[in-house]
């Protein structure tokens, strides 16, 4: 079989920012393969990230749980699995954090290569070719050595394509529904807050989120703030140049941190997404480890941290999941100040 007839299987199942870090090695597959067959095993989140990119060929789309679970489901998962082993794949490629049902689904696939990352999960067993993750480097760099592991098993002689960030593609119908937003503004310059994460603990404090936006407004008569509730009913400060969007589809949210002059947040799904937008950006790092930090440098991105002794709590394969430190819950969040937020988002807009 050509390097060009091949079928690889890629499996990415999981949450927003973990999928926004593993376009960067979807977008290598395809450059490294340009005419192979590559499927998509993932989240709805990742479907929809990736519907307009033209990366794959092919999206299996799962919610998150249900996947998890197809243990509980025999027949789903028979036939899951059949479906998988009529497409006859040459290689599969797994995330860092996957979980046993990946490892299961690809071997009992019939997929002779199959490449994925040791972890504390039995499953891990199953693969082929097993990577060590290295806390030295970013996730997005770690992902990426699949590529190497899996080029040296197809015999590619061409070396392998730069590591590249990905921009998130959105239409002409998420981009209008955006520009109306900030034209409601009448704004030169507009920031956007997104004061959520997956988890309370990853959390920085809501009210300081949105007097950040209060001083912005107050400091310059040319800036706004939009706050993206994502659903939340959240009461924002009365202001003209201020607005709250309650909800956005994945897509409109790419296209407001696209559009957005500077994005504010936490160490999230949106943070990554606005740094792979090429957006300015100023998150607030709590309790994740360093390797989930914004990765590319091609603008300005600055990191908040108060630097306590407890930091970080996360694991490399799991997260902590509440604050562990009983003297001082939340020290980490609770330590950074407004005005720390409030300097670095003016200096992010002076620079170019």
């Amino acid at each position: 079989m050509s390097k060009d007839s091949c079928a690889i299987a890629v499996f990415e199942v999981n949450y927003l920012g973990d999928f926004v870090c593993m376009m960067p090695t979807i977008a290598g597959l395809r450059k490294m393969l340009p005419e192979a067959r590559i499927t998509l095993i993932t989240s709805y989140i990742g479907e929809e990230l990736i519907r307009h990119s033209g990366l794959v060929d092919e999206v299996l789309p799962f919610e998150f749980n249900q996947y998890h679970r197809l243990f509980m489901h025999p027949i789903k998962l028979w036939e899951l699995v059949s479906r998988l082993r009529k497409q006859r794949f040459t290689a599969s490629i797994s995330a860092h954090d996957e979980c046993t049902m990946t490892a299961l689904l690809a071997r009992e696939a019939r997929i002779p290569i199959r490449i994925g990352f040791r972890s504390r999960a039995k499953g891990s067993r199953l693969y082929t070719h097993c990577l060590e993750f290295d806390p030295n480097l970013h996730v997005i760099e770690n992902r990426f050595k699949v590529l190497e592991v899996l080029a040296k098993q197809l015999c590619l002689k061409a070396s392998l394509p730069a590591l590249s960030r990905v921009p998130i593609k959105y239409t002409e119908r998420e981009e209008k529904v955006v520009l109306r937003v900030f034209e409601s503004l009448g704004c030169e310059k507009v920031v956007v807050i997104h004061p959520f994460a997956k988890r309370p603990y990853q959390e920085w404090p809501l009210y300081r989120f949105l007097e950040v936006a209060r001083q912005i407004v107050l400091n310059s008569s040319q800036m706004g703030c939009i706050v993206i509730s994502g659903g939340r009913d959240i009461r924002v400060p009365s202001h003209p140049r201020i607005t709250c969007v309650k909800e956005t589809t994945l897509l409109e949210l790419a296209a407001f941190l696209d559009k957005a002059d500077v994005f504010v947040g936490n160490n999230s799904g949106p943070m990554h997404m606005a740094i792979a937008q090429g957006t300015k950006t100023v998150w607030i790092s709590g309790p994740s480890q360093v390797y989930w930090d914004g990765f590319w440098r091609e603008t300005y991105i600055k990191k908040i941290s108060a630097g306590v002794a407890c930091q970080p709590c996360d694991k490399i394969w799991y997260p902590a999941n509440e604050c562990k430190n009983s003297i001082a819950p939340m020290v980490c969040m609770e330590s950074v100040k407004v005005e720390e937020l409030v300097a670095a988002v003016m200096e992010a807009i002076g620079k170019k």
